[in-house]
């Protein structure tokens, strides 16, 4: 499945996000885990933007990470939580799916991709221009 930045960066949220705890005992019990799936407020996605060189405006930020979103939820791999309007559904909370764990952590794993030439690509385009 083709993810583009933002939303892997969304699952990622979602992935190290702690649901909240209403006793001490969840607490001491949520020790042992290190991955949470608890709900993410929509507007905690913004961050991306701050790692960006080019910043679109504010109101298509908000644009932005809500198409994701959806587009995340109708994947299935994110279930949306907020109001609906007769004509609209305005998502406020965001929580992983088992499918959208499982991809997270997979993400998880994956080494970013470096700007770096190879060593033998380099010497194998300098053999192929002489």
């Amino acid at each position: 499945m083709k993810l583009s930045a933002l939303q892997k960066f969304i699952l990622k949220e979602c992935l190290g996000e702690k649901g909240p705890s209403t006793s001490p005992l969840d607490s001491l019990r949520s020790l042992g885990t290190s991955l949470g799936a608890g709900k993410v407020f929509v507007k905690k996605f913004l961050r991306f933007y701050q790692s960006q060189p080019k910043v679109p405006s504010k109101l298509e930020q908000v644009k932005i990470v809500s198409k994701s979103v959806d587009r995340l939820i109708h994947k299935g791999l994110l279930v949306g939580f907020g109001e609906q309007t007769q004509y609209k559904w305005f998502i406020k909370e965001a929580l992983l799916t088992r499918t959208g764990r499982k991809l997270g952590k997979k993400l998880l794993g994956e080494q970013a991709k470096l700007p770096f030439m190879n060593q033998r690509s380099k010497k194998a385009k300098k053999q192929e221009n002489k």
